[in-house]
């Protein structure tokens, strides 16, 4: 209820209703999936699955075969879903790998550079940061929880035989953070200290900024094994790459070709850089037969033999 502008009292009705859908066995899961149109020669088996994989998780997965909602494309079985389930749990799989050689180098540089030019204990000073006094205590509230909860034998020689504790020197302290943590800490740095680690990587600082910022979610994504393929990233890294315009950034493939970028820096040791390519090359020329596959994971640009292009190679 609301009073309009003449004074009079306006009733609006919400369109929300109460949730009364009841809770499904299994095999009653089943046998809705079946009567959707999903074909399946073994009953058992998509039983089976759904025990192990929980009917909403795939559903996410069975968006891709719908002709419209809760109705499958005509021949659509479980198998294909089921392939799709596996192509994006070896993709997420494939995308941490590259965001760890990312996280290590960039705890390697954030700690020795900051050590260096500041002393062991550069990250509790405030003088050597750019924040304001709210987000410097959240900081070091965030940063000593983190000593005191980590169970890292380092961590607990460093307790037993320094007054310091919960004070870690900063060589310490990156490895026991999470990459969130880690990428706050890089916003924090003045922007000289930004600029220097950003050459390290050979991009520019905004670009490296802002794919810090995805890459932390994206880890997070992966590390609750949440979808990538089909996905529309909610929080999507800044657009570089002056001839690749067309590629959505707010698709995974944008996300592969930016990790892409950055180990090409001469920091990444290059035949680990090789490997990695290699898996994602593997898993795209082999992916499974899913209704305008391209489209979903980001362009149908990537069909014009994307994996042979200098943005790629």
């Amino acid at each position: 209820m609301i009073l309009s502008s003449f004074g009079r009292v306006l009733f609006f009705m919400s369109d929300k209703k109460y949730f009364s859908k009841k809770a499904l066995s299994f095999e009653e899961q089943a046998d809705l999936l079946l009567s959707r149109g999903l074909l399946c020669s073994d009953k058992q088996k998509l039983i089976c699955s759904l025990r192990h994989y929980n009917y909403y998780r795939l559903s996410g997965y069975c968006l891709s075969f719908e002709a419209k909602r809760h109705q499958f494309l005509t021949g659509i079985t479980f198998e294909d879903i089921a392939s799709a389930y596996e192509f994006d749990r070896k993709l997420r799989k494939i995308v941490m790998e590259g965001l760890e050689l990312i996280e290590i180098q960039l705890r390697t540089f954030i700690a020795y550079h900051l050590a260096l030019k500041y002393g062991p204990f550069a990250h509790e000073n405030k003088i050597n940061l750019f924040c304001n006094d709210s987000n410097f205590e959240k900081w070091l509230d965030t940063i000593h929880k983190a000593a005191e909860d980590s169970k890292e034998i380092f961590v607990l020689h460093f307790k037993k035989n320094y007054k310091d504790f919960p004070r870690l020197p900063i060589w310490v302290l990156v490895e026991i953070l999470p990459f969130g943590s880690l990428s706050h800490l890089f916003s924090f740095l003045k922007k000289e200290d930004q600029k220097t680690l950003a050459q390290q990587f050979n991009i520019p600082l905004t670009v490296l900024k802002s794919w810090l910022h995805t890459f932390s979610y994206l880890r997070n994504t992966c590390a609750h094994h949440g979808r990538l393929y089909d996905k529309t990233l909610s929080i999507k890294p800044k657009t570089y790459h002056c001839d690749v315009i067309n590629f959505p950034p707010e698709k995974i493939i944008y996300s592969l070709l930016s990790i892409r970028t950055m180990l090409r820096a001469s920091c990444f040791q290059q035949s680990i850089v090789l490997e990695w390519m290699k898996s994602i090359e593997n898993l795209f020329i082999n992916h499974p037969n899913i209704p305008n596959f391209y489209n979903r994971v980001g362009s149908p640009i990537l069909l014009n033999n994307w994996l042979d292009t200098p943005i790629w190679k």
